[in-house]
């Protein structure tokens, strides 16, 4: 009896250890994420350029923040949390990569048309939608969407290391807020809001390839070939046939995102037949939804092949 209360006191103590160190560290986690955040930026605008210019960066990377609530990871985080983490630890080998491969290819089937639509439309979005507000600035949303395309790796790949028990590893990936602020002093002079935009998409960037490189041994993106080389050809021609209609049509701008919208709703439906979602993917989604949306699944090209099953 003796031996079993000793045996409790060390398990307690060392959950209490774990709980404190995630504590410390997590601390400094949410404070150090201001630093790397877009409303940081504006302080750098404000003194290097003017207040305008400050409304016209908040104004762009607002619109990406409203797209970016859409992608699964942020849409249905408190179901992916709990799913996640509750991967048993004798399983972790096969299940993690398999996870983390489904959450990064689920993020990029919503962000691809995000980006496509921002590339090829965005002055028409701006002034359709917003009335033409900053349209000088138009080419702002395509570029932080692009970066935005790039860091839908950040919540898998935090995930992971969360998994792993390796809050160290995120609070020092802060570091590149020392990066960004290099960036926006050397960039701001010489391109403006642009300059802007790529030191903060860039140092997002580095920040998540900095927490992947530590957890590359279970953050493996499977299928990782497949899914660019699918997504930049498929979503590529239509990008390049979206812009040669809006170069050649003389129609308002309304008729321009509409037909763009069309060719993209097509472009989405040919892409979820492609190797960019693995088998791995369709069978997940599958033991998630169960038997009944079954025909759902075969409309929009998600199920799995029968010679699999």
């Amino acid at each position: 009896m003796n031996d079993l209360l000793a045996a409790l006191d060390v398990v307690l103590l060392e959950l209490e250890r774990r709980l404190l160190r995630y504590a410390f560290y997590n601390n400094f986690n949410d404070a150090g994420t201001l630093i790397l955040s877009s409303q940081s930026d504006n302080f750098f605008i404000a003194a290097f350029l003017d207040p305008v210019a400050v409304g016209a960066y908040s104004f762009y990377v607002r619109l990406n923040d409203m797209a970016s609530q859409l992608i699964p990871t942020r849409l249905f985080d408190n179901v992916v949390q709990p799913l996640f983490f509750a991967i048993p630890q004798n399983k972790v080998a096969t299940r993690m990569p398999r996870d983390f491969s489904a959450l990064l290819n689920a993020n990029l089937l919503v962000y691809w048309p995000i980006f496509s639509f921002a590339v090829a439309y965005h002055a028409q979005i701006v002034t359709v939608i917003f009335g033409g507000k900053f349209i000088e600035y138009s080419w702002l949303l395509a570029l932080i969407a692009g970066f935005g395309m790039i860091n839908v790796i950040a919540n898998p790949v935090s995930l992971v290391a969360e998994y792993q028990e390796r809050p160290g590893i995120i609070l020092l990936s802060k570091v590149f807020a020392i990066y960004n602020v290099v960036a926006l002093l050397a960039l701001l002079p010489l391109a403006g809001l642009y300059g802007a935009a790529f030191a903060s998409g860039s140092a997002q960037t580095l920040k998540n390839l900095f927490i992947w490189w530590h957890v590359r041994s279970r953050a493996v993106w499977l299928n990782a070939r497949a899914a660019l080389l699918s997504g930049a050809l498929l979503w590529g021609s239509a990008m390049a046939l979206c812009s040669v209609l809006n170069a050649v049509l003389d129609v308002p701008a309304l008729v321009q995102l509409i037909i763009g919208a069309m060719i993209l709703a097509i472009t989405a439906l040919i892409y979820l037949r492609t190797p960019a979602i693995s088998l791995s993917d369709r069978a997940l989604l599958a033991s998630v939804l169960g038997p009944k949306p079954a025909r759902l699944l075969r409309v929009f090209g998600l199920q799995m092949p029968a010679s699999k099953q």
